[in-house]
């Protein structure tokens, strides 16, 4: 079976219960994010989320109060106060922070945030040791196992995915479906969402089963669904699809950008070519949106800042690009590119004398895969035979 998008997993998680009240506003909520009683940090959370949608969207406060719920102890926000700390929105960059966030919610039980700091450690070598990865997929499988099998059926939706991607798990695709499906009889929508987006992208349907499952979608979509409408609106935007109308395409991804999914931000720009938008998803915490509104921006200033978004979050070649615009003389772009797994990068620091920024298993891992290209690439067979020992 092909699949022609990934579909990312949202984690949609019950609130905490408390004899307080959250208040309604943005001002009432500011009072109780800033105050120290029971549901202050879920009060933060709740005004972060209001800063990432609508006419009161704000990056920088919704960094701000996403980090303070953090902090708090609402584990919820620690996920998403973690990607803002790693791209430096609303604050310096600060990567052990963003670690720091994430392990502390692993710790207290919250599987989305085992499941994020596996994947950015896998994916940066300054951070990947191989058994606290390991450790981190099993306690995020683990726990995803225990909501699903005691009752919350929209982890049942997490679970499927990681064994329909092979991520932290041996890829189980059969697995994955029987998760999906056992969570959208157990009223899951985002299970239901990924048994219809399962079903849409596979070559072994017909058209007719196909088409019940996008109603499906598109009922989904209709209740605010963002996942649903997003594979809608992308399956429109490759033309694989021609049941809505542009200007239907545009107000439900108006609607869906509104809400703070940044994904449907950057499918308006496509269907508007309003850069605003472009810059939203940016905002939201989309690396690759950075650099791709980061292409159409003249002032070096402005444009090195959303460059750096995107290379900070683990776009290598944004961090190539920042690299000839900003015109560094000093190495830190090459640094980011080689933990990021780009030989030539890494390459380039031996021979400028500085040190691999590579965990000892991850430079292993690296000059096995340069040595490997090596068989077809010459200007690496220098470099497999003289790799550096860590």
């Amino acid at each position: 079976m092909s699949r022609l998008i990934l579909v990312i997993f949202t984690v949609v998680a019950c609130k905490k219960t408390s004899s307080m009240e959250l208040a309604g506003d943005a001002a009432g909520l500011l009072t109780q994010c800033d105050g120290d009683s029971a549901i202050s940090g879920q009060a933060c959370y709740e005004l972060a989320k209001k800063y990432r949608q609508g006419e009161s969207f704000s990056a920088a406060k919704a960094a701000k109060r996403m980090a303070k719920a953090c902090i708090k102890k609402t584990w919820l926000a620690c996920p998403q106060a973690a990607l803002y700390a790693r791209m430096g929105i609303g604050d310096e960059r600060d990567v052990e922070k963003a670690l720091s966030f994430l392990d502390s919610a692993c710790v207290a039980g919250n599987p989305e945030a085992c499941f994020d700091e596996a994947n950015y450690r896998f994916s940066d070598g300054r951070y990947h040791e191989k058994k606290k990865i390991k450790s981190l997929y099993e306690n995020a499988v683990k726990r995803f196992d225990k909501e699903c099998t005691d009752g919350n059926a929209d982890y049942c939706s997490n679970l499927g995915f990681m064994y329909d991607t092979g991520l932290g798990v041996p890829k189980n695709v059969a697995l994955s479906k029987g998760y999906w499906e056992n969570g959208c009889k157990r009223g899951s929508k985002m299970s239901c969402f990924s048994v219809h987006a399962d079903a849409v992208q596979s070559t072994d349907v017909s058209e007719d089963i196909a088409e019940s499952h996008w109603k499906e979608l598109e009922a989904l979509c209709g209740e605010g669904l963002d996942d649903a409408c997003g594979i809608i609106l992308t399956f429109h935007a490759r033309e694989l699809r021609s049941s809505w109308s542009k200007e239907k395409q545009m107000t439900v991804a108006k609607a869906s950008c509104d809400r703070g999914y940044a994904a449907n931000c950057m499918l308006l720009w496509v269907l508007n070519q309003d850069t605003s938008y472009l810059e939203k998803a940016c905002l939201l915490g989309s690396p690759d949106t950075c650099l791709n509104y980061a292409g159409g921006i003249e002032d070096i200033t402005k444009r090195t800042e959303y460059l750096n978004y995107a290379c900070y979050g683990a776009v290598e070649s944004a961090c190539q690009t920042a690299q000839r615009v900003t015109k560094a003389t000093d190495m830190r772009y090459v640094i980011e590119s080689c933990s990021y797994g780009s030989p030539l990068a890494c390459a380039a620091l031996v021979a400028d004398g500085g040190k691999l920024p590579l965990t000892k298993h991850s430079n292993q891992t690296m000059k096995d895969f340069v040595c490997q290209q090596a068989i077809s690439d010459e200007r690496l067979t220098s470099l497999c035979t003289n790799w550096p020992s860590i």
